[in-house]
């Protein structure tokens, strides 16, 4: 019987200006994961929400983060899905005065609305962006 091998992870919450403690454990997830991988071929990995803290740090040490992760699974990127949570997104007045509006009898949505809350995922979607085109012949197959 062919066995279908996934990670998920999730609310990994990276702020950018995290100290030693929060760094190390991060390494130490990494390193544990390597050590439940060993000899082992993993299909996929899914992370869950809240890449980053309150719309934060889609900086090079995130990035650093799940290509480690990749690498140690041995996945490509397209074998990596990312999906945004509450903590990826910008949070603004404009979101909140929409978001409230929603919940007024009979309300429907215009495509601008739409594109405003969607705009709320602007960092999240570049860092995708960027993740999704990590060069595949880079990763350990």
């Amino acid at each position: 019987m062919n066995m279908l091998r996934w990670i998920h992870l999730s609310d990994i919450h990276f702020s950018g200006n995290e100290g030693y403690a929060i760094k190390r454990m991060r390494d130490t997830i990494l390193e544990k994961i390597g050590q439940v991988s060993k000899g082992k071929q993993f299909d996929m990995a899914f992370i869950t929400g809240d890449l980053a803290y309150q719309g934060g740090a889609y900086d090079s040490n995130l990035k650093k983060f799940i290509e480690t992760l990749m690498e140690v699974l041995g996945i490509s990127s397209d074998e990596l899905f990312m999906i945004p949570g509450n903590h990826d997104l910008d949070r603004s007045q404009l979101r909140t005065l929409i978001i409230d509006g929603t919940r007024k009898e009979d309300f429907k949505f215009e495509e601008d609305t739409i594109g405003q809350l969607q705009n709320s995922f602007k960092k999240y979607k570049t860092f995708y962006k960027t993740i999704i085109n990590i060069q595949n012949n880079n990763i350990i197959k």
